[in-house]
């Protein structure tokens, strides 16, 4: 398996994201990979599931190529911000696995390049789909009030793969580190972002994932987090 020339095919695909509105992705997704793949570490999961982890990491917010540029600067208060940008966050899991495989199977018959065809596992890429799901349960079907409810629903517990937590207490972390606004209030420090997933571990990404986080050396995370977008596309 040539994962060093697959993800960077991959890093090839994403560069449809510096044409549109919401370019910093390429930088998040990067990271969420790297944290996954020292998380997979930690849990010592074989070479082939550290291969499909990075996979799903590296692409697992595919749909917000086609945002619309308000999503990149608007706050959640924002009168700007309506229910369909709302939707548009909540959709977005569901909408990156089906136009990532749509994509994939479309340039495999193009090209031919089998980077394409591993992009068209419809099962070892459900992951994506929930990477947003809440171990706890909480989600936007039963309780559509709450402040940060999982989506889209459909699952809980262990029942949410286990790549899927492993991409959810990732990126949980990077946006603490890049002080995104919808998910905390411009914390980037390692020892605040660390607190938070020990303090929602058990809700939203599990024990498992959450104690492997805090497993990961800072120094590795910081490496990880403090990067730039042109280090990341060198």
């Amino acid at each position: 398996m040539e994962i060093t020339r697959i993800l960077k095919e991959l890093s090839t695909i994403e560069e449809g994201f510096l044409y549109c509105g919401y370019p910093d992705v390429i930088l998040h997704q990067a990271n969420v990979m790297k944290i996954v793949i020292e998380t997979a570490k930690i849990l010592e999961l074989s070479e082939e599931e550290t291969f499909w982890a990075a996979v799903n990491a590296r692409l697992h917010d595919y749909s917000k190529k086609g945002w619309p540029d308000i999503m990149v600067w608007v706050q959640k208060e924002d009168p700007a911000f309506t229910e369909y940008h709302k939707g548009l966050i909540r959709y977005h899991p569901a909408a990156s696995y089906a136009f990532l495989i749509n994509d994939a199977k479309k340039r495999l018959v193009t090209t031919g390049d089998p980077v394409f065809e591993i992009l068209c596992d419809e099962e070892r890429l459900l992951p994506i789909k929930s990477h947003h799901e809440r171990y706890d349960g909480v989600s936007v079907k039963t309780h559509p009030n709450a402040h940060y409810p999982g989506y889209p629903g459909d699952l809980s517990g262990n029942d949410i793969p286990l790549i899927a937590r492993m991409i959810g207490g990732a990126d949980t972390y990077e946006a603490i580190r890049a002080g995104r606004e919808y998910r905390s209030t411009g914390i980037k420090d390692h020892e605040d972002a660390m607190e938070e997933i020990i303090a929602v571990s058990c809700n939203e990404v599990g024990p498992v994932v959450a104690s492997a986080l805090k497993h990961i050396p800072k120094s590795r995370l910081d490496e990880i987090c403090l990067r730039t977008k042109e280090e990341v596309l060198q």
